[in-house]
């Protein structure tokens, strides 16, 4: 017998369901997670520095564990899909003047 039951689609990390249930919107919080994880990569930094930074900055996963290299690593496709929305904006040209490249 097949399985009817619907599936609960993940909502894409950024996003979240707005208030009156029609749409998705940036979720701020998860917004300022991805631009700290773009800045990390941008430095050159590792994955395990960028979660370190992250955790240190009091972020944690939706599931409210702290970050490591693995769930950064996780997280790397969101980046690719919002990499040029996030580029375009004036929060990022701003945040980039200040990001130095680390040399390992």
């Amino acid at each position: 017998m097949p399985d009817n039951t619907p599936h609960r689609e993940e909502i894409p990390y950024g996003l979240r369901i707005s208030q009156d249930c029609r749409y998705l919107e940036e979720n701020p919080g998860e917004i300022a997670v991805l631009l700290a994880m773009m800045e990390g990569i941008v430095a050159d930094k590792r994955l395990s520095n960028i979660a370190q930074d992250l955790n240190s900055r009091g972020y944690s996963t939706r599931d409210g564990e702290p970050w490591n290299q693995v769930s950064v690593f996780h997280m790397l496709p969101r980046l690719i899909d919002m990499g040029p929305r996030m580029f375009a904006q004036e929060e990022w040209r701003e945040r980039r003047k200040h990001i130095r490249v680390t040399v390992t």
